[in-house]
């Protein structure tokens, strides 16, 4: 009974130095049996550290791009707000031009209806003159008549 008991102490003992834990540090140079029935991978600490801050920044970048995206749709915005004006200034140039052109047309009707009343005043004046030549004319051979 004591060679039993012995030789399973010395069993258990052996194979407890032989064995690893399973959780803890696989430090360098050591080896590391499986017990499991899945694969097991694992990295060192400084790729862990990399992952996580390049982990930390695809959050930080999203975060970026969500920014970026309001950013786009305020410039969108602004855009469209800044056509508006446009069209709204271009709109009242035009309706300031219009009456402008307006104006200018009367501006010239009213030239030309000038110009017409003015060559009507010398034609009247110079009808006048005629009919006052015509009359002193007139009045001279029927007074030369009339004095015979």
């Amino acid at each position: 009974m004591k060679k039993a008991l012995l030789i399973s102490f010395l069993t258990c003992i052996s194979i407890s130095l032989f064995s690893q834990e399973t959780v803890g540090i696989i430090k360098p140079g050591e080896r590391f049996q499986n017990p499991f029935e899945f694969n097991l991978f694992y990295m060192p600490r400084t790729k862990v550290v990399e992952f996580k801050n390049l982990e930390t920044k695809a959050e930080f970048d999203s975060l970026r791009m969500i920014l970026y995206k309001e950013k786009l749709k305020t410039y969108e915005e602004r855009i469209f707000l800044a056509d508006s004006a446009t069209r709204l200034r271009k709109i009242e140039a035009d309706y300031w031009n219009s009456k402008l052109l307006a104006n200018d047309a009367l501006l010239e009707d009213e030239r030309k209806t000038n110009v017409y009343l003015r060559a009507d005043i010398e034609r009247i004046r110079q009808s006048r003159i005629y009919y006052f030549l015509g009359g002193v004319v007139a009045t001279s051979i029927v007074v030369g008549f009339l004095s015979n």
